[in-house]
């Protein structure tokens, strides 16, 4: 499970304030040592990973660490496994489909278990009943890393809508400071845009957040979350594609001009999310995509049209 998420980032967001949120998004209300809301990896009575509640708090006076754990021993003897392997820090607000997830685990080799899109939207469920769409979600962290070669966090959002009776993601986002493993001094605000790329408006909006680790070790690096919220636009069209926006030509070699455009910012992405391209102030210039593929041209009203490279 690593390295396994980027997409695609959009800008200028409207804040809806009643919309809906997160249960106990600031992480103040435990039962025990589980959070109110919020879901991690256990299984037989074991916690698989780290979620503990720290009084290392932004705002109030709680929030969530989580943090890899190696497997544990014990369970891994009662289920006939010879070796053991790390377990990601995982903390969601879905419920989780722990038998098929464990099963994915052990059917192959010990944590060495890579999950698509479709997978999680199978494996995870109950999240966020959406009325309105999403467009970012917004939070602080503080990460902790212990060895900054070998650690990873990502916090990952994954929209979901119900397509001919089966669960299909219709858009996502993805934040980490994958590039810079270093410690973050305290707590640092994150914004995590989503992107709807099916078009189909999200019933249900499931939150991610891992920590990785490489290796079986003693100590693992630690990610503090706190004031975890979901930012809304001001209505589906926002996040739906465009069919009026006018990308020309369209399949194309890799040259294209994006018409009845002036002076606007510019945000082409790939179907992973990443960015390809982007112009602060475009104003009809000729574009080159190299590679061939889908990608989602964006400009900053939140019009969205689907280009193909042949």
């Amino acid at each position: 499970m690593k390295k396994f998420l980027s997409f695609l980032t959009v800008a200028f967001l409207v804040l809806s304030l009643n919309a809906q949120q997160f249960n106990n998004s600031g992480f103040e209300t435990w039962v025990g040592n589980a959070p109110q809301g919020w879901n991690s990896l256990g299984y037989m009575g074991y916690n698989l990973c780290k979620v503990a509640k720290s009084t290392d708090a932004h705002s109030g006076n709680f929030a969530i660490e989580v943090a890899p754990q190696n497997f544990p021993p014990v369970l891994a003897t009662i289920m006939g496994m010879e070796e053991t392997f790390v377990v990601p820090g995982f903390l969601t607000n879905a419920t989780i489909d722990m038998a098929t997830l464990i099963q994915m685990f052990t059917s192959g080799t010990a944590g060495d278990v890579e999950m698509d899109m479709q997978t999680f939207a199978n494996l995870f469920t109950d999240g966020l009943a959406l009325t309105e769409q999403p467009t970012a979600i917004t939070g602080y962290y503080n990460f902790v890393p212990v060895d900054a070669e070998n650690s990873l966090f990502a916090i990952l959002g994954l929209m979901v809508a119900e397509i001919e009776g089966q669960r299909q993601i219709v858009g996502m986002g993805y934040y980490s400071n994958e590039e810079i493993m270093v410690k973050s001094e305290g707590y640092q605000e994150f914004t995590m845009d989503l992107m709807n790329f099916a078009g189909t408006p999200a019933t249900e909006l499931i939150f991610l957040a891992l920590v990785e680790s490489e290796e079986v070790a003693v100590n693992f690096s630690s990610l503090f979350l706190d004031d975890v919220n979901v930012v809304y636009s001001s209505g589906v069209e926002a996040l739906s594609f465009d069919n009026t926006l006018s990308v020309y030509p369209n399949p194309t070699s890799g040259d294209f001009r994006i018409e009845g455009v002036n002076d606007s910012r510019i945000v082409i992405t790939n179907t992973l999310g990443q960015v390809v391209e982007q112009i602060e102030h475009y104003k009809g210039q000729n574009i080159r995509l190299n590679d061939k593929g889908v990608y989602f041209v964006r400009l900053d009203n939140g019009s969205v049209r689907k280009l193909i490279v042949e």
